[in-house]
């Protein structure tokens, strides 16, 4: 249940200078993160760093601009600006209202499911179609919580799509409609069943089915190979 974490140092070819199209990097011994004890998940975005604990505790660490430790918002800036950063240095616990199974450092607000097996979301402002619709909860210090509303019981999430109980995906977030940019209400995605893992990373999600079935899509398509093809 210990987290270490270690920070590469990259830099240019040693023995080349004239190598510039190679980065080379070296990895220092890893560092114990000092306040943290059984520990039993990680999820990192963009130098955010969440942890849930065995008894449910979600912890949060590092770069707090869009609110995914202090569960505060960004503010926005004029157009072209940087957010301004806020950085939380030791593990802090996150206040949530209830004990969580599994979290996820999502798209600019941090997320989670509950052992009952609602999904939360706290933080964000960058992107207000993330904010999906439900009940909001408040905590210390400004600290606000939402229990999304329309998501049947789920047991994993990763950034904004959550795997059900009953195997299904359902997701929420931001879609395009001939170039207009909107939110998307809670969901399913159709063509997935029996589904009991999910990852995912910018433009593709991947997913493990209960069948050995391994899925992909990226710009809105599906393409499914079966697991023995994987090497």
């Amino acid at each position: 249940g210990v987290v270490l974490t270690w920070k590469p140092k990259c830099g240019a070819n040693p023995d080349d200078p004239n190598d510039v199209e190679h980065e080379f990097c070296e990895f220092p011994s890893a560092r114990k993160v000092v306040g943290l004890s059984k520990i039993v998940m990680i999820s990192e975005r963009d130098g955010a760093y969440l942890a849930l604990d065995r008894d449910g505790a979600v912890w949060g660490w590092g770069d707090d601009s869009d609110g995914l430790i202090s569960g505060k918002p960004a503010v926005p800036q004029p157009f072209g600006k940087l957010f301004k950063h806020r950085l939380v240095e030791a593990p802090t616990r996150i206040p949530l209202p209830t004990p969580m199974k599994a979290i996820s450092a999502s798209i600019a607000q941090g997320a989670a499911i509950d052992r009952e097996g609602h999904t939360w979301i706290w933080g964000g402002g960058k992107f207000p179609e993330l904010q999906a619709p439900g009940i909001d909860f408040s905590g210390p210090n400004g600290f606000v919580a939402r229990q999304v509303a329309g998501i049947p019981p789920a047991k994993s999430i990763d950034l904004t799509y959550v795997v059900t109980q009953a195997g299904e995906v359902w997701r929420w977030g931001i879609s395009r409609v001939n170039g207009v940019r909107g939110s998307v209400i809670p969901s399913p995605v159709a063509g997935l069943s029996n589904v009991v893992a999910l990852s995912s990373a910018v433009f593709l999600r991947r997913y493990w089915k209960a069948t050995g079935m391994f899925c992909s899509s990226a710009s809105r398509q599906m393409h499914e190979v079966t697991a023995n093809t994987l090497k």
